[in-house]
Parts: structure tokens; sequence; C-alpha cells
């Protein structure tokens, strides 16, 4: 065969170098838990904690508040890709009855979304309703999913850490309450005729200080 062959000629042709495999493995968790958020090629630091029943379960993401409101919300959805897999198992578990009892018991458990499409590659919520009118013929509508969403385990959202001057102003996971902080800290500065700083570039953020969550 071919490996006798060869190994005849080098008896370590299947040898592993563990600097090597490490270097593979840190890769590959670094693609799947990535460090930071891209956007517009510039970047916002991601830490993560395994702290189960804590507000900081999870993935954190580090965002100046002026820059709270262009960040797409679209792309918050996926998450990072290493837990997505577990996110779309959840949100087929919370999904009404009806639907759950069109699709297959095991889905939850099967369904891997390398498999049907690429990771942020458009709204999630209607990527996967496609997918599964596609491959199911079922029309699941994007409402279904939204509502699932609220019932995940908070380690399957984004923790947002909203940050001013370097001082944390605000941190949750509900982005519609988030607005409201922004909205309120904005009507704060006009009111008091304070100028807020102007961060006009992502490069501003560069100073934001390093947390771990």
């Amino acid at each position: 065969t071919w490996y006798k062959r060869e190994s005849l000629v080098n008896p370590e042709l299947l040898c592993l170098d563990d600097a090597w495999l490490r270097t593979i493995l840190a890769r590959q968790s670094l693609d799947q838990y990535p460090s930071e958020l891209l956007f517009n090629d510039s970047p916002l630091s991601i830490t993560y904690q395994f702290a189960p029943g804590t507000k900081e379960d999870g993935v954190s993401l580090n965002v100046p508040a002026l820059l709270w409101r262009q960040l797409p919300k679209a792309r918050l959805a996926w998450l990072v890709p290493g837990l997505l897999d577990a996110k779309i198992a959840a949100l087929f578990k919370n999904l009404p009855k009806s639907y759950r009892r069109v699709l297959p018991s095991d889905i939850a458990q099967v369904w891997h979304w390398r498999d049907h499409f690429d990771f942020a590659s458009g709204e999630l919520f209607t990527v996967l309703s496609e997918s599964i009118r596609e491959k199911m013929a079922l029309d699941i509508p994007i409402v279904a999913w939204q509502e699932s969403e609220l019932a995940l385990p908070e380690h399957l959202r984004f923790h947002i850490k909203l940050f001013h001057d370097k001082t944390l102003v605000g941190a949750g996971r509900d982005f519609d309450k988030l607005e409201e902080l922004i909205a309120a800290q904005l009507f704060f500065h006009n009111a008091s005729k304070e100028e807020a700083p102007i961060l006009t570039t992502w490069k501003d953020t560069d100073n934001l200080p390093k947390q771990t969550i």
C-alpha cells in the first residue's frame, strides 16, 4: 500500500508534531470563538465567560455607546460560529407546537447550519425560514423565530457592554432597552448643553478598556 511503501523511506510519516497540532487547534478555536467582531474592517472586542446563572454568562461585546446605533443588529443575531448550532437547536425547541409537530423530532440535534448556509449571510431568521421552506416545504414566519429567541438561555445571546469615556454606562441583552438608554443619555447631553464626545472613526475605540466577563 501507499503507507507501507512511503513509511520505509519516512518512518514518522504519520507522526503529528505537538506544536503543529496545538497551532491547528488554536486556529480552529479562534475561528469558532473569535476575539473580535469586525464591522467595516474595524474590530470590537469579544470576551467569553462560563458563569451559568449570572448576567455575565456567555459572550460579551464591548461597544462605544455613541456607536451602538450604527452597529448592524442583524449581525448580532448570529452570535459566534461555535455557538450557532446550539442557538439554532434552542430556537427549534422554542417554536410553537404547531411547527414542532411538523418538524422531525430530532431536528434540534441533527440540524447543523454549515450544511445549509454560510455564517452571517444575511438576516438569521430569514435565512432559517428560507432554508426550512426549501428543505421541508414548511413556512415558518419570522415572528415565530423572534418569539422563540425571547426564551433563549442568556448565553445564546450577545451580552452588550456600552462604554462612554472608558466608563461602563450600560449592559444587557435586551437591545430595545439599550436603545432607550442611549436615547436617554443623548437627551441628557443636549439638555445640559454638554458637548458629547464624537467618535468619527472606529479607530477611536482603540482606547476602550479591556474587559473580561
